[in-house]
């Protein structure tokens, strides 16, 4: 693994990482369950495997594709962002603060987007489309 790569797959962890941890220091003894399965997706990020989505996520992942955002985004990665941004929302979390949180890993995608995209975009595709296709 190259330098460049490891420092994508060091931003994704870190990005992911930013949103399971977010929604889990607010939740209640209630939301356990909820917060601990997010963790094995962000260690499967983090170990480069990658897991089947559901139709959800798969739903999610295709509506991310569909409205522009470059379709080589692990399945690992759209569901960290699916369900850490849904639990942000559920802790309702003011939009601007997830989007901060999107910020780096927004910033990576828009890199590889060929210039169609920038990162402010990005944050607010992944915010949008898991409004209306995920949550």
């Amino acid at each position: 693994m190259d330098g460049k790569t490891s420092a994508i797959r060091v931003a994704i962890v870190l990005a992911a990482g930013s949103l399971t941890l977010g929604a889990c220091t607010v939740a209640d003894s209630g939301d356990s369950a909820q917060s601990s399965s997010a963790t094995p997706t962000a260690a499967a990020i983090a170990l480069g495997g990658e897991q089947p989505l559901d139709d959800r996520a798969q739903a999610y992942k295709d509506a991310l594709i569909a409205a522009g955002i470059p379709a080589g985004q692990s399945n690992s990665t759209t569901l960290v962002l699916g369900e850490g941004i849904c639990a942000r929302l559920a802790d309702a979390t003011p939009e601007p603060e997830i989007l901060a949180n999107l910020a780096p890993l927004a910033e990576y995608t828009a890199s590889t987007s060929q210039g169609t995209l920038d990162g402010d975009q990005v944050a607010r595709i992944y915010l949008e489309t898991a409004k209306s296709d995920y949550c």
